[in-house]
């Protein structure tokens, strides 16, 4: 009988703690699944072979916001983030836009989109590519993507550049994939 008790306890305080963690991760799941609308992605194959994989996603002084409110409400303290630093601050300069892509190639040095000596190419040209840390979970939870193992990349660009353009091509030259914007 008291084994029985301890035991029921022992559930009672398990599914207690269970759900108190589940809704305490609401918030910020509910806000990655909205962030997830946001991202567009592409994959291109030679001959059946996957190429590469990449993804793109515009960010917003609006998208940071609500990821500092719902990372909050799902623990105490936003996290320090270089990659969020980094966004912030090409969103605060006057005159620039960033670009968040996300890239995989089955040979994961091959996924350096900095690299012209792997032969990338990407069109319009941004000013600046700076090859962000994967493991970042902010960086996660603001561009989610569906491959863990992407690479991830800011592109900075100037306002005008940017928003005249319908589409981010990112080529090798085997192949190339056209992320046309969310708007």
């Amino acid at each position: 009988m008291r084994k029985s008790v301890l035991a029921t306890s022992a559930m009672v305080v398990m599914l207690a703690v269970g759900c108190s963690t589940s809704r305490k991760d609401a918030p910020l799941k509910a806000f990655t699944e909205d962030q997830q609308k946001k991202v567009v992605d592409k994959s291109v194959s030679v001959q059946a072979e996957p190429l590469f994989w990449a993804a793109l996603y515009e960010p917003t002084r609006d998208d940071l916001e609500g990821l500092r409110a719902a990372w909050n409400e799902h623990s105490r303290a936003f996290p320090e983030s270089r990659a969020i630093q980094e966004i912030e601050k090409v969103l605060a300069a006057p005159g620039e836009r960033p670009l968040l892509v996300a890239l995989f190639t089955s040979d994961t040095d091959k996924a350096d989109l900095s690299s012209k000596s792997l032969g990338w190419s990407v069109s319009p040209v941004p000013q600046q590519i700076k090859e962000l840390d994967n493991a970042d979970q902010p960086l996660r939870a603001l561009f989610p993507v569906k491959n863990t193992w992407a690479r991830y990349y800011l592109l900075k660009y100037t306002s005008p550049v940017w928003a005249d353009a319908v589409a981010l091509v990112l080529a090798l030259p085997q192949g190339k994939v056209e992320l046309t914007r969310v708007r």
